[in-house]
């Protein structure tokens, strides 16, 4: 019901070994914590590994379980078995190299703007990562794969390097054969009168010559086959030759058997090295797989309750994300088509995906339940003579046998198909006693009884989905009130004309409208209040930004006295350092008698010593016009900047919201301009790609930014953008 099944079909897809496409679709979900979460480690673990260093390449091969316990038993295996077994090997060095390579990555930044995302790469390598001890179990076994390749060409072909003594018996077979076809084209020449054609030929795997049949006793020889007017003759000159060669095929197969035989023992010498081989490379191609899967997802922290944000429904295409949190029983209510359903399979399928130690596409807690019970769709069975009711009230009476307070259930318009009163009390009977039970529960209705029972009861709450009543369609987002079903109103915009719907309007009772008009007000007032709270969030968002200014220009501020103090410091050095030595000069001259050098001294000393005279311009000011004030407390440069966000080239926003993301990437590239960098690094992440979508419109409306792009391969791909100031 919640189509798992599907999941594991795209994961299955993610793998190359056909043993490994197996394993994912036969995975089932967890219900141990500490399994849970080692696997979600794991998943994790490797998608880092990927977008560090790149995908390793794996590849597929047949089982080799079975051949590898004929070898342990003594028996000798075919060219197939040791090629699927050398497949392995390959596959094992392959994923060795990989793994080996990550030091040298790490030390090879390709230029300034890799040099944090290298740093960082050097602490993920060092700590324990959750595949290390696997990746590090591997046996490449060079010595039998080296010796399985040199040996074998294909399924059907020994190397002649396969041994010393197998190159010596090829190399006089081909000898013998050469001079045997030799003599036979002799002959062949010698007696094309009588020949059919002017070739030689095998039969028996021996060489032979087409003779006409009227004169098959013009050529002496062994008939080996005939052929309508055609007998092929091995002359009696070439029997000799032609056994010798046989002899040497014979000695060439007993050869190749001797050789398959060392191979195989080899093989059966490292068992239990290629039994875990096995086995370590499958598990390590599926977490890979998974994290290709999951390349845009997130690991959901483990908790006591649900609670996710931007969660969306893996196999909706263009789903829209929605919020949602469930700590005891959630009721969710509101129009058709506005995708209660989907809300409550987005839920069940992420939970049951986060079991099976998958990513998921939202962020938030999981709780790890120990059974997920659910009735969804219309089970009716006409062959057993139940109907769409009886079918879901059977599911439910099973639901209540097995629920306790670690399971989850989800029930989908519950005691729908019967009397809606009568279905409503049953509805709101059924969740209370799964409530007094622990159960996590979320229910989808329209039923106006649970919508009155989740609105006065302690620990259930209630939801709806939005709906734009003048487009008819969904918005596809759960707001924290009870919804209405807008039954009558759908209907009417649909067609259904005004007469039927005032007819139908005069049979619903008072209270009805009056709770449907009390739900319609709640949802306003909510829409308002959320809309107040947006606007609270903005001031908020602005105050800070501006407290952030303000503290930023203060720094400068500091900085700028700091500089002027210290440029003042060293003006008096160099004027003290200047007067000491005219000082001196002027004692050397004096004792010398030479007065008017001493004077010319004096007078050029103090004139390098005295400051400019400033013009007053005051003077010249007239009404009107514009003036351009300088001074330190009027820079008409760039100020000096050095912060050491900015030192280093990358700003990382990873976790932020897209307003605090957006407002901290403006500051950064103003920093940035400042400080006159030509190019600097937004570290978004990958995620939904929500942020970076936010990040890239900014940027396309910024008028000092020249250009933006995606990261290449090695700079941090689509989870950074590069940006040209």
């Amino acid at each position: 019901m919640l189509e798992l099944e599907k999941i594991l079909q795209l994961l299955s897809n993610k793998c190359v070994n056909r043993k490994t496409k197996e394993l994912a679709l036969s995975i089932e979900p967890s219900y141990d914590y500490n399994n849970v979460v080692d696997e979600l480690e794991k998943t994790d673990d490797a998608l880092s590994l990927i977008l560090q260093y790149g995908s390793p390449v794996f590849y597929d091969f047949a089982d080799i379980s079975t051949a590898v316990m004929l070898a342990k038993a003594g028996r000798s295996l075919s060219c197939v078995d040791l090629l699927n077994i050398a497949r392995l090997l390959t596959g094992v060095k392959s994923l060795t190299d990989w793994h080996r390579d990550f030091d040298e990555k790490s030390k090879s930044p390709q230029n300034g703007i890799d040099q944090l995302n290298v740093l960082k790469k050097q602490a993920d390598v060092t700590r324990d990562n959750a595949l290390s001890y696997k990746l590090q179990s591997l046996n490449t076994l060079s010595y039998l794969k080296n010796s399985i390749d040199n040996a074998i060409i294909s399924e059907n072909e020994i190397s002649d390097n396969a041994s010393a003594n197998l190159f010596s018996i090829r190399k006089r077979k081909t000898r013998a054969e050469r001079q045997l076809r030799e003599e036979l084209e002799s002959i062949v020449k010698s007696k094309s009168k009588y020949l059919q054609d002017s070739i030689v030929t095998f039969r028996d795997g021996r060489l032979v010559i087409p003779v006409k049949e009227e004169y098959r006793s013009q050529v002496q020889g062994i008939i080996h086959d005939t052929s309508k007017a055609t007998v092929f003759i091995e002359p009696q000159a070439t029997v000799e030759a032609n056994n010798n060669i046989r002899l040497l095929q014979l000695e060439e197969l007993q050869e190749i058997e001797k050789i398959l035989a060392e191979l195989s023992a080899m093989v059966g010498e490292y068992s239990e090295e290629l039994f875990l081989d096995e086995k370590t490379y499958i598990q390590l191609e599926l977490y890979f797989a998974k994290a290709k899967l999951g390349e845009r997802c997130n690991v959901p922290k483990i908790g006591n309750k649900v609670s996710l944000t931007n969660a969306k429904h893996p196999l909706i295409k263009n789903a829209v994300p929605i919020d949602i949190e469930l700590d005891g029983v959630l009721i969710i209510s509101g129009s058709n088509m506005g995708g209660k359903t989907a809300a409550l399979k987005t839920v069940g399928l992420l939970t049951l995906m986060t079991l099976c130690g998958l990513l998921i596409p939202a962020k938030g807690e999981i709780k790890i339940f120990s059974q997920i019970l659910v009735d969804i769709g219309d089970n009716q069975d006409i062959e057993q003579g139940l109907s769409s009711f009886s079918s879901h009230m059977l599911r439910i009476i099973d639901i209540l046998k097995k629920a306790d307070k670690n399971t989850l259930v989800l029930l989908d318009e519950p005691m729908n198909g019967t009397d809606p009163i009568e279905g409503g009390a049953l509805s709101v009977a059924v969740i209370d006693e799964l409530k007094n039970r622990g159960v996590s529960v979320i229910a989808t209705t329209h039923y106006q009884e649970l919508k009155l029972y989740a609105m006065n009861t302690d620990g259930v709450s209630c939801s709806s989905v939005e709906f734009d009543l003048e487009t008819l369609t969904p918005k596809y987002k759960l707001i924290g009130t009870a919804g209405a079903s807008y039954a009558l109103y759908i209907s009417k915009k649909l067609g259904l004309s005004a007469e039927v719907v005032a007819n139908a309007e005069k049979h619903i009772n008072d209270d009805t409208k009056d709770f449907e008009r009390a739900i319609e007000e709640l949802r306003l007032k909510s829409e308002e209040l959320n809309e107040k709270n947006i606007e609270i969030e903005k001031l908020k968002f602005e105050t800070e930004k501006n407290a952030q200014i303000i503290k930023k220009q203060a720094e400068l501020s500091n900085k700028e006295i700091e500089n002027a103090r210290k440029k003042a410091e060293n003006i008096i050095d160099t004027t003290k350092a200047k007067a000491n030595g005219m000082l001196s000069e002027l004692e050397r001259l004096i004792k010398e008698q030479k007065r008017s050098e001493a004077e010319k001294l004096v007078e050029e000393t103090f004139r390098e010593l005295e400051p400019p005279k400033q013009e007053n311009k005051l003077a010249k000011l007239q009404k009107g016009k514009k003036i351009l004030l300088t001074g330190p407390e009027f820079p008409t440069e760039r100020r000096s900047t050095n912060f050491n966000r900015v030192a280093k080239n990358e700003l990382d926003i990873r976790g932020y919201d897209c307003n605090q993301g957006v407002m901290e990437m403006e500051e950064f590239i103003n920093d940035a301009i400042l400080a006159g960098k030509s190019q600097v690094c937004i570290i978004h992440g990958r995620g939904t790609g929500v942020l970076r979508s936010a990040c890239q419109a900014r940027l396309k409306n910024m008028k000092m930014i020249k250009s933006y792009r995606n990261g290449k391969y090695g700079e941090g791909e689509d989870g950074v953008t590069i940006v040209l100031l």
